[in-house]
């Protein structure tokens, strides 16, 4: 809207994000060539962990098993017809090129511990015999000290390298893991869909085991990339009012295709108790923090188009930013984005807004 020049001094109230810490604001006199809106100084939120998704329960007959999407599959481990149980390997799937990369580190980790033993061993002895040398009144002391202070770098050079074997170890440890494929219930083997050699789909042996429980939704997809098939969530359905029942599951598979918004995620349910199908559920995923974490009211996110976004004032005029809602809470929206500290999201007056619109802070 277009408003006439006041006279006064505007003071606009900004809640802090974090800690609640007020801070005042004096806004001059409003332009008459620039639209009046409401705006908030935005803080980062650290340690935002959890996102909570929302879907219904179904019910299916089997359960389709298989690695993470384009993986290749080195070896399948059961046939048609075998009974397995829960955590009983699969499959294994093959990336040479990382398994090469770090067996080479691991084999230049081992090579360098050993040359910084032998070093050690050497300074070590050298300094022992200098201890003599010294005591026997045939080297001076600053020679015994600079043996000493070669043993003691020495020393510290064989840490440095036997942490760079450690960490060479614990890589190929967990690459090793995430490329076996085991199974998440107990069952019988009924379909082998992909074969060794081919690319994993995430669906490549279909188990049997009477009525299973799934949940489907989507989330962002920086969330998808902290999370993993077989992670485990937590699942939540209100019994009533005042009660909920929480059950535990796992991510069976994420599709980075999904016509929905972000990325396609099922839920397997691990135990069903009394969860019936068609019954509507809280999922809440926890996964490693996110930087770039903001909280904003609920009625700065508009939705364009197939984004989410909120406008910022700069140099008093409007810039659109994309933004992915992480969660609600309450009456803050969750989200990330490019967003800075300090800028100032518009939180009233943003409809109709466009880039590069001039703006100014009204009451």
């Amino acid at each position: 809207m277009r408003i006439a020049k006041l006279g006064i001094v505007l003071t606009l109230t900004v809640l802090s994000l974090i800690g609640c810490k007020s801070n005042v604001v004096e806004v001059e006199a409003l332009d008459v060539t620039r639209t009046a809106v409401q705006t908030q100084t935005l803080v980062s939120s650290e340690g935002v962990n959890i996102y909570n998704a929302y879907g219904f329960t179904e019910s299916e007959e089997t359960l389709q098993v298989g690695g993470s999407g384009g993986a290749t599959i080195g070896s399948v481990e059961v046939e048609v017809g075998d009974e397995v149980q829960k955590g009983d390997l699969l499959m294994k799937l093959s990336n040479q090129a990382q398994s090469t990369i770090y067996g080479n580190q691991l084999n230049d980790g081992r090579e360098a511990v050993k040359i910084a033993q032998q070093s050690y061993s050497q300074q070590l002895q050298t300094y022992e015999t200098n201890v003599s040398l010294y005591e026997s009144g045939a080297i001076s002391k600053d020679v015994l000290e600079k043996s000493e202070l070669s043993k003691n770098m020495s020393y510290k050079d064989l840490l440095l390298a036997q942490s760079g074997l450690d960490t060479s170890k614990a890589q190929l440890d967990v690459l090793n893991q995430n490329l076996n494929v085991v199974s998440p219930i107990n069952g019988v083997v009924v379909e082998i869909v992909n074969n060794p050699g081919e690319k994993s789909t995430g669906k490549d042996i279909i188990i049997a085991q009477g009525q299973l429980k799934e949940i489907n939704f989507n989330i962002p997809v920086r969330i998808a990339d902290k999370v993993s098939i077989g992670d485990l969530v937590t699942i939540e359905t209100e019994t009533n009012e005042s009660e909920a029942t929480s059950y535990s599951g796992h991510i069976r598979y994420m599709n980075y295709e999904s016509k929905g918004l972000g990325v396609g995620v099922g839920v397997l349910v691990v135990d069903e108790g009394e969860l019936k199908s068609g019954v509507f559920c809280d999922v809440y995923i926890t996964y490693e923090s996110l930087d770039n974490i903001y909280y904003v009211p609920n009625g700065s996110v508009i939705r364009s188009g197939d984004q989410d976004l909120i406008y910022i004032m700069d140099n008093n005029t409007a810039q659109s930013l994309p933004v992915e809602i992480v969660k609600y809470e309450g009456e803050s929206i969750v989200v990330i984005g490019e967003i800075s500290n300090g800028q100032k999201v518009v939180i009233k007056g943003q409809h109709g807004l466009y880039d590069g619109m001039p703006i100014e802070e009204s009451k």
